[in-house]
């Protein structure tokens, strides 16, 4: 069987709308209370800022703004999972595999 190769975009694009709504829904809280003082604050907001990025870079030609963003998604997820790990795979730890795994995808592939 052949995979459906027509529906690669529709899928970058569905893919790009789940992770900008994931990201949103797990970090928008920690921006919205504004605690400038607090590193979870700056991350939570780089987070939030690459997913709207990576969400407009599917809408230019160039890949540059797509491969940018998910390089930095991917990287801060992967400094949270680290700074989270203590010997065992916990909930928050899973909670950023998919972001990782998000951002890998559009660092290697781009807008294509």
């Amino acid at each position: 069987m052949k995979p459906f190769k027509s529906g690669i975009t529709l899928a970058n694009w569905i893919l790009r709308i789940a992770g900008l709504l994931m990201i949103i829904s797990f970090f928008f809280t920690e921006v919205k209370l504004l605690h400038y003082e607090n590193r979870s604050f700056y991350i939570a907001l780089a987070f939030v800022v690459c997913a709207i990025f990576l969400f407009i870079g599917g809408m230019f030609p160039k890949s540059t703004i797509t491969i940018l963003s998910g390089l930095v998604i991917f990287g801060l997820s992967v400094y949270e999972i680290i700074i989270l790990f203590n010997g065992s795979i916990t909930r928050d730890i899973i909670i950023f595999v998919s972001p990782a795994a998000i951002g890998f995808y559009f660092f290697c592939n781009g807008n294509s």
